[in-house]
């Protein structure tokens, strides 16, 4: 369990020594980039939601620190998903898949109307309890006016997305037939610094921000079955063996999950 979570931010002594070093410089920066997000967050208030709007953020975001690559797009441009589900490495990733692909996040933890508006969270009424707050999403789902789709994390909490994935969260699942999986990746370079630590917040994740690497995969539809041929069967025993992390959950029923709710003979997740 411990492999799937870094405690530290600096796993060895080599990178804060040099974290030391560039921290004079590196904390001029961070004073520089933080004027240039707040005009990011302005013209998130003044444009609406939109393809166009992402990119101009995008740009501003580069230049703040944060560079985002589409390593592989393979979106199905005819069929729009509702629902669309990533693993979960840092307090940035909604931000992240923003840019790529407008959506909205929902908020999980009650956050303030402050916090909501800096890091673009949306209220789904998380408040008022769990079933109000699920309830309020499927709504939002089923309404055909509503243009962008929401971005939900099976995992429901941050792992460093290095050594396998927690138990998935059937509710992203149930939400619609139409799911657009995708995964992130993030590498600090030249510094080893890890994206987001155990007891890490999104305010410090946001300090320490780095390069972002997404990638989109095949659009997948939850009323769709396929019988897997072999080599996908053996995909999906690989996958198990990377996921397993209790001791006392059988393997068989890994693979089962992994097959029912997230699809891998329709989807490959490069970690």
């Amino acid at each position: 369990m411990d492999r799937l979570f870094d405690i530290s931010r600096f796993p060895d002594p080599g990178s804060v020594v040099l974290t030391i070093f560039y921290f004079p410089f590196g904390l001029v920066l961070v004073i520089i980039r933080l004027f240039i997000a707040l005009h990011g967050l302005l013209v998130s208030c003044i444009l609406p939601k939109s393809a166009a709007t992402s990119f101009i953020l995008k740009s501003i975001f580069a230049v703040v620190g944060i560079h985002i690559m589409v390593q592989e797009d393979k979106r199905d441009e005819k069929k729009k998903a509702k629902i669309l589900v990533a693993n979960y490495i840092s307090h940035l990733d909604h931000m992240i898949i923003d840019f790529i692909q407008p959506c909205h996040t929902p908020d999980y933890q009650g956050l303030s109307g402050f916090e909501q508006w800096v890091f673009a969270y949306k209220n789904f009424g998380i408040s008022k309890g769990t079933d109000t707050f699920e309830k309020n999403i499927k709504d939002y789902v089923t309404d055909d006016s509503n243009k962008f789709p929401v971005l939900l994390w099976p995992e429901k909490t941050t792992t460093n997305g290095r050594k396998g994935l927690l138990k998935f969260d059937k509710f992203p699942f149930s939400c619609s037939s139409i799911i657009q999986p995708m995964t992130i990746q993030a590498t600090r370079w030249p510094l080893d610094v890890k994206v987001t630590t155990l007891t890490s917040n999104r305010w410090t994740d946001f300090f320490w921000s780095m390069f972002f690497h997404t990638q989109f995969l095949k659009l997948t539809s939850s009323n769709k079955k396929t019988k897997p041929n072999p080599a996908e069967l053996a995909e999906v025993s690989k996958m198990a063996q990377q996921v397993k992390v209790l001791p006392e959950t059988p393997l068989s029923v890994i693979e089962k999950d992994l097959c029912k709710y997230q699809r891998c003979s329709e989807w490959q997740v490069k970690f």
